[in-house]
């Protein structure tokens, strides 16, 4: 397999992305008009695919190849030993993963990782979906792969970096947003600025594809503006009320707590996460979260759902999440619960030791947001977080769709 040595970032690339979308009118506000608590030093700005792309290439699909890959390539699930690459293609013979990684002495080690058709689903146009395991990784290393049918290369080389080992301090760093799949220049705008902050992997706080998270609105409005980002960097989602469940299992491949419900957990680093569905909160999702906190090892615990547990904006606190699973949070010590659903920034003052803050300004608009005893700040503003966790503390950092920064916040241990 032949690498290219192409210096191009994901964010030089990005106007070629954007001009692929369906741009409707921009109706969110970019700007933040006031700034919280900004008592830490500013995030960090660099691409976050530097190294892959300097490694392995900027990726992408070859063009005049037969069968097509429809659906880019993209990872999921990305551990220190193990990850997915899924996509689509034309029926005929599927594609193969190639693997590549160079050993501590300079060797090119090669390996294909077989691909595997995904039961029941045909997205659009009769594209058939695939998905290949990848196994025995090193932890933090840097793969390159592409997609190939016998000689031919049907994608350009693309990279993605293994997880860190647990217990070795290593830095983590995390974007998350929600709310976001409308096709706007609200979300090419986020989009961009997403691609300053040299984070590791991606959350989701729902609402992946309106209007209602169909297969054609996963691949307008997710596939076609994140190709960029997915192809290195794994989304772990949550699941929101404009999401349709049937697909969300289709398209994402997630360590289901059984396989059926729309709830996870994985470990990254020193860090675990568990992903809720707001949408149902059940007495069998609870009794399977605390069950998942209870066997938690991690020093760091971030939770995250569509529906908030408390918020001053167009929709509110949800009470189900309150009755719930919040006692659960600070039963377990939970650090920060992240959530979407209003469209809008807000931190909430520690309740009880636990953290909460609400980014759903990922780009279908914003929203009126208010304040209430629990509010420590509070902006209508289309928004993303991005999260350091490094040693014993953490810091959040809220940035607008300009890319200034305009809140923090900070946890210690």
């Amino acid at each position: 397999m032949s690498l290219r040595n192409e210096h191009r970032s994901l964010f030089l690339a990005l106007p070629l992305v954007a001009g692929a979308g369906c741009l409707t009118n921009q109706s969110g506000d970019l700007a933040t008009s006031k700034t919280g608590d900004l008592s830490n030093p500013l995030a960090e700005r660099a691409a976050p695919d530097v190294e892959e792309v300097a490694r392995c290439g900027a990726g992408g699909l070859r063009a005049g190849i037969q069968p097509a890959v429809v659906r880019a390539p993209y990872v999921q699930r990305i551990s220190p030993s193990e990850g997915r690459i899924m996509w689509t293609e034309e029926p005929g013979d599927p594609a193969q993963v190639s693997v590549l990684q160079e050993d501590r002495a300079g060797a090119q080690l090669a390996r294909v990782a077989p691909s595997a058709a995904i039961d029941g689903t045909e997205p659009g146009g009769g594209a058939l979906a695939y998905d290949a395991a990848l196994d025995q990784l090193q932890p933090d290393t840097i793969y390159c792969y592409q997609l190939g049918d016998g000689d031919a290369a049907l994608t350009s080389p693309a990279g993605f970096r293994t997880a860190p080992e647990p217990g070795g301090g290593a830095k983590i760093s995390f974007v998350a947003f929600g709310d976001s799949g409308s096709g706007s220049a609200d979300q090419m705008a986020i989009l961009e600025q997403l691609a300053t902050v040299p984070f590791r992997f991606m959350i989701h706080t729902g609402d992946i594809a309106y209007e209602s998270g169909t297969m054609d609105q996963f691949e307008q409005n997710y596939f076609a503006v994140y190709a960029p980002l997915i192809r290195s960097f794994a989304m772990f989602p949550s699941s929101g009320n404009h999401d349709e469940a049937e697909v969300y299992h289709q398209v994402f491949d997630l360590p289901w707590a059984d396989g059926a419900h729309n709830w996870y957990s994985f470990d990254y680093g020193d860090a675990h996460f568990v992903s809720l569905d707001t949408n149902d909160v059940s007495d069998e999702q609870a009794a399977w979260l605390d069950q998942d906190l209870t066997a938690n090892q991690r020093e760091w615990t971030i939770v995250y759902g569509h529906h908030p547990a408390f918020s001053s904006g167009e929709h509110g606190s949800t009470a189900s999440v309150q009755d719930k699973l919040v006692p659960l949070f600070e039963r377990h010590g939970v650090d920060l619960v992240l959530a979407g659903h209003d469209h809008d920034y807000e931190r909430i003052e520690a309740q009880n030791g636990v953290h909460y803050v609400v980014t759903g300004g990922g780009g279908r608009g914003t929203r009126p947001v208010g304040s209430s005893s629990f509010t420590a700040f509070s902006e209508q503003v289309l928004n993303f977080v991005y999260v350091e966790i490094e040693g014993h503390q953490l810091v959040l950092h809220a940035i607008d769709a300009t890319g200034e920064e305009f809140d923090q916040l900070a946890i210690d241990h």
